[in-house]
């Protein structure tokens, strides 16, 4: 708007009277006594043209006033252009003015009049407001779906009606804020390439905050979590295989067990019946070993090998080592399976409930104390095959009774202070096998051999652990150990036979490391054990007389004492390219021992030497050798302790592989391997006299060669998968000193598998659903054929002679295929997964073991376990 004008009014000398008459030339008008004062101003608008092309001007105007003040006339003298002279002609035209007076009274005159036009000076923008300063009215948090996890780190859109779009970060806590929105209807948006899209219309109102908490869901849930053989801070080994859990949750036939997805990966042979007996690498089951938290425990599986006696849920980590395993582990020639139990806790409490066919079973972790530092995880199992095997023998007489039930109970630091740690775990399983057939249904000719079967084993361990930093290169770890194992068998109730172990387990570790370029590691790997074993039978065991009609008297007998491992070891890790792990050179030397009651003390030194070299970043090339010395183990230590007559066996173990990535997904593993075995313990041909004549010598030799392979694409995107193949071959001679009459002669060994394939693939559909399957193919057992029998007049029964040579033949193939579909729900709070595994859906002949009839001169095959269906669920929930 123009400003107020500005007025001219000239004085008395410049106001003109207009004449009524031409007066004379030399006549003057009077002067004025009063000039003429403006009374009413009328403000002209402001040409638009002129505002919009910000111009200013002056009109100068001459306007005739009469005797009353009215103006009756106006004239531009000056004009100003851009449509001034026209407004201001129109608005002086009804100013008013007071009338001029001179000594005659009022009277006409004219006058000259400024018309002034300016622009009002542009007022500036205001400053747009500090946003900092501006008030919260819309906060909120941003959780996981399921997990109830909060989300750090991630943009939380506000979508405006006018398509402004604001964003905000989530701080450490999941917490968004926005400040100052417009009041009105909001769209919150999330968008995440890891989660699902998620929108939520809102209305903000003027003078309250919005707090909208906002669910989000993952589009794979427990993705690229690592089991199964890696750990940060891990030492690498030579031969160790790497499964995420989505991938171990998927394999058919393993019940989302960590520890029986092993039964699937190269130099794993199968067990017969599904039992999940550890045949690696051509070894004998007993001669590989379990470990659990570093404490090695006699049995990893419950009945059936359907399961692992440590709650999936528990477990961290799972080492599988088929061969070229390190000092740290020793007492064994075949391999070594080490679980490692968790020891992270949720910052909120969590509980898994999981129920199928076999067992259902809880585990719940949380954190406890006034700073939240100590963590708290418990589990417990319980199988329910006994309540069901009844609805299929019921009126039959027959009763099969297994069951089990498991427990774990860890605290330990929650802190996660690097400097040190500790932690307290308890677990333990029992199994129970009951047999029982009708009255009518004879087991064999012998009274003494017939009745009820029973089995039950049972572990308890107590483990503490310690972990502290020295100062400087030095660190400190030892952990204790405290159990009980058991195990028990009858057969009517004549024969009954009970062990038990008591044992105190203590592993620890001073570890030197100056730079990354070396790592010195001194350690005890020590165990004190003293057994009971009970047995009662119905003869004497040295003069038993299998002639059913023959007079027996009863024997008992109790056979205890103590062993003592005091195994010592080092292992140096030398990294000499810069302290990289371009190249690793791990030697290492264990001292083997064995201290049984007042025997002799025996030792013996396992010399090793791994290396593993990376050429690219993409190939790798590794190998090892070394000695693996296993003390004897059960019947072997003989009925004397202060006799023990054999040391230990020995294997002379070296490979050799490569591994090669492809692209970020995939990876091929190939290594070749062999076992030269030797000092094996076998039962002495020349045995008469108990006192004098040892029950066994250290005679045999073995040896174990062949390949494995492993084409492995790894879960990123929507599909996993891998093929495992193992070439192997295994053999032993009893007696190679002596004649061939005598034994001495190269047999295929009793667990030897050639070809092993195993094929496994998963694929991840729309809305959470997923399949996946696993093929097997294995090549069968040996056994030696029998072609009939002789009769035992005395004993009632035939006993069979072999057709061929020992193992010459064997089973025909194992195959067979399975599957699995499994849905995810993912609600707020909690998470429901419901499957399906279908176990033998395609399979063949699949022979576990040959049958002959009473006399050898017919046979038949005991196969395998058929179709299976198994339906369950596991629930997941956040408190």
């Amino acid at each position: 708007m123009p400003s107020l004008l500005t007025l001219l009014l000239l004085g008395a000398a410049q106001a003109q009277q207009p004449p009524p008459a031409a007066p004379a030339a030399d006549e003057q008008p009077p002067p004025l006594l009063e000039a003429p004062a403006l009374v009413d101003f009328v403000q002209a608008p402001y040409p638009p043209e002129a505002e919009a092309a910000r111009v200013e001007g002056t009109v100068l105007l001459l306007i005739e006033i009469d005797e009353t003040g009215a103006v009756t006339g106006v004239e531009v003298l000056q004009p100003a252009g851009s449509g001034f002279d026209e407004a201001a002609t129109a608005a002086a035209r009804q100013f008013r003015f007071s009338p001029a007076v001179d000594e005659t009274g009022p009277v006409p005159v004219a006058i000259e009049f400024a018309y002034g036009f300016e622009l009002a000076p542009e007022e500036p923008a205001p400053a747009a407001p500090d946003p900092a300063t501006l008030p919260v009215n819309l906060e909120g948090t941003l959780v996981e779906m399921g997990t109830r996890v909060e989300l750090a780190g991630y943009d939380v859109l506000a979508v405006l009606p006018d398509g402004t779009i604001e964003s905000a970060t989530t701080d450490a806590g999941g917490r968004y804020a926005f400040r100052g929105l417009p009041v009105g209807p909001v769209t919150v948006r999330f968008v995440a390439p890891d989660y699902q899209e998620r929108e939520e219309a809102i209305t903000l109102t003027a003078g309250e905050v919005t707090d909208l908490k906002l669910w989000v869901k993952n589009l794979s849930y427990r993705d690229n979590e690592i089991v199964g053989v890696y750990q940060k801070k891990r030492e690498p080994e030579i031969t160790r295989r790497t499964l995420s859990v989505e991938e171990i949750r998927r394999v058919p036939g393993t019940f989302g067990d960590p520890v029986r997805v092993i039964q699937n990966l190269p130099g794993a042979a199968r067990g017969p019946f599904g039992t999940g007996l550890l045949i690696i690498r051509g070894a004998h089951p007993e001669d590989s070993n379990v470990y659990v938290d570093g404490g090695e425990v006699p049995l990893i599986y419950h009945l059936g090998g359907y399961r692992s006696v440590i709650n999936a849920a528990f477990i961290d980590s799972v080492d599988y080592l088929p061969g070229g395993y390190g000092v740290r582990y020793g007492q064994s020639t075949g391999g070594v399976i080490d679980v490692q139990t968790s020891d992270d806790y949720p910052e909120r409490p969590e509980l898994t409930w999981r129920t199928d066919v076999l067992d259902s079973g809880f585990f719940y972790t949380q954190r406890v104390g006034a700073d939240q530092d100590v963590g708290l995880a418990a589990s417990a199992r319980r199988s329910y095959i006994d309540a069901f095997i009844p609805l299929f023998t019921a009126g039959t007489g027959f009763v099969a009774s297994p069951r089990w039930f498991d427990y774990q109970l860890k605290v330990g630091d929650a802190d996660d202070d690097p400097s040190g740690s500790w932690s307290v775990f308890v677990f333990g399983f029992q199994d129970k096998l009951f047999l029982s057939t009708p009255d009518d249904v004879a087991q064999g000719n012998d009274p003494d051999t017939q009745g009820d079967v029973s089995a039950r084993y049972e572990t308890h361990r107590l483990v503490l652990k310690c972990a502290q930093e020295l100062g400087g290169d030095w660190s400190f770890m030892v952990q204790p150990a405290l159990g009980y194992d058991a195990i028990q068998a009858g057969l009517g109730s004549s024969i009954e036979l009970t062990q038990g172990f008591t044992t105190l387990d203590t592993r620890a570790e001073l570890k030197w490391e100056p730079g990354d370029a070396l790592a010195l590691t001194t350690g005890l790997d020590s165990a004190i054990t003293r057994y009971q074993i009970d047995f009662t039978l119905p003869f004497f065991p040295t003069e038993a007389s299998f002639d059913p009609l023959a007079e027996r008297e009863p024997y008992s007998d109790t056979v205890a004492g103590w062993f003592f491992t005091p195994d010592l070891f080092v292992d140096a890790r030398w990294r000499p390219l810069g302290g990289t792990d371009r190249l690793l050179i791990n030697p290492g030397l264990r001292l083997s021992t064995l201290k049984i009651g007042s025997s002799n003390f025996i030792a013996d030194v396992d010399p090793r030497l791994a290396l593993r070299w990376q050429l690219t970043e993409t190939t790798a090339i590794k190998g090892g050798t070394g000695l693996y010395l296993q003390p004897p183990q059960g019947q072997e230590f003989g009925l004397n302790e202060d006799q023990l007559t054999v040391t230990f066996e020995r294997g002379w173990s070296s490979e050799l592989g490569v591994e090669q990535r492809i692209a970020e997904t995939g990876q091929i593993d190939l290594t070749g391997f062999y076992k030269d075995l030797d000092r094996l313990i076998v039962d002495n041909l020349e045995y008469e006299d108990p006192e004098t004549d040892p029950l066994y010598v250290n005679e045999g030799i073995g040896r174990i060669y062949g390949m494995e392979i492993m084409a492995r694409k790894s879960l990123v995107d929507s599909w996993f998968g891998w093929i495992s193949y193992t070439l192997s071959k295994s053999e032993r001679n009893a007696y190679p000193t002596r004649t061939a009459e005598e034994g001495n002669e190269w047999v295929r060994f009793d667990f030897d598998q050639t070809h092993i394939l195993t094929a496994v693939g998963g694929y991840r559909l729309p809305r959470d659903f997923e399949v996946s399957g696993r093929f097997q193919y294995v090549t069968g057992n040996p056994y030696t054929p029998f072609a009939g029998g002789v009769y035992d007049i005395d004993a009632q029964d035939y006993t069979l002679y072999p057709s061929a040579d020992t193992n010459s033949e064997r089973l025909p193939a194992y195959m067979a295929l399975d599957l699995r579909a499994d849905k995810l729900f993912t609600f707020k709070r909690w998470q429901l997964e419901v499957y399906t595994d279908l176990l033998n859906v395609i399979k063949g002949e699949n022979p576990e073991q040959v049958d002959y009839n009473y006399d050898g001169t017919e046979r038949r095959y005991i196969t395998g376990l058929p179709f299976i269906p198994s339906v369950g669920f596991q629930a997941d929930i956040t408190f």
